[in-house]
């Protein structure tokens, strides 16, 4: 299985390259491809180096997804307001699995099926559930049903995590992640970052 994240913010932030890792760090380098990434032309040293990291993770591509020579038959865009949940018989249809990369919005915005959907006429979709979940979550669940066999009903999940901050305050992320040793599946220094800026 490919793992395709187009990315539609409009910058390779921080927080996306935190995301991006754990994905490859889930699906391994050899099965993502990143689509979208524009090259940084402009003297912006952060985006470069972003660039640069992002070219060790998976595959870079500049084309949009629906530009890539893949046969669109095969491939399946994970989108919150498809009507089918993907399942593990899934593996047997599809080769490619796409994801929009794009940083949540509470509440959701559906970008997904305003900004790629219209993209990919006529592809097949699936939904992971109802709650919107970060795009490392999204892969890691995916890649659960379709190579682990596991149905979407019997991963764990934890929504709405509240994440203390001090013995007074705490901030609750709005978000389904999946239950990963005890813990949401989060990259350390995202739960460092938010800890240190939890208002934000």
């Amino acid at each position: 299985m490919k793992y395709i994240i187009e990315h539609l913010d409009e910058e390779l932030s921080q927080w996306s390259m935190w995301e991006y890792e754990q994905i490859s760090k889930t699906v391994g380098k050899g099965s993502l491809i990143f689509t979208n990434i524009k090259d940084e032309k402009e003297n912006n040293e952060k985006q470069k180096e972003n660039l640069e990291k992002l070219k060790k993770l998976g595959t870079v591509k500049q084309e949009q997804v629906n530009e890539l020579k893949i046969d669109m038959k095969k491939a399946c865009l994970l989108d919150p307001s498809a009507g089918k949940t993907l399942c593990p018989e899934d593996a047997d249809t599809f080769d490619f699995l796409i994801f929009g990369g794009i940083l949540g919005d509470n509440p959701p915005q559906g970008r997904t099926e305003k900004l790629l959907s219209p993209r990919l006429k006529g592809i097949e979709k699936r939904n992971l559930g109802e709650m919107q979940m970060s795009t490392d979550n999204a892969v890691k669940t995916a890649k659960m049903i379709v190579e682990d066999k596991i149905p979407f009903e019997k991963i764990k999940f934890i929504d709405e995590y509240e994440l203390e901050i001090t013995e007074k305050e705490s901030v609750v992320l709005p978000y389904r992640y999946v239950f990963d040793d005890g813990k949401p599946f989060m990259h350390k220094k995202l739960l460092e970052y938010l800890k240190e800026h939890p208002f934000d």
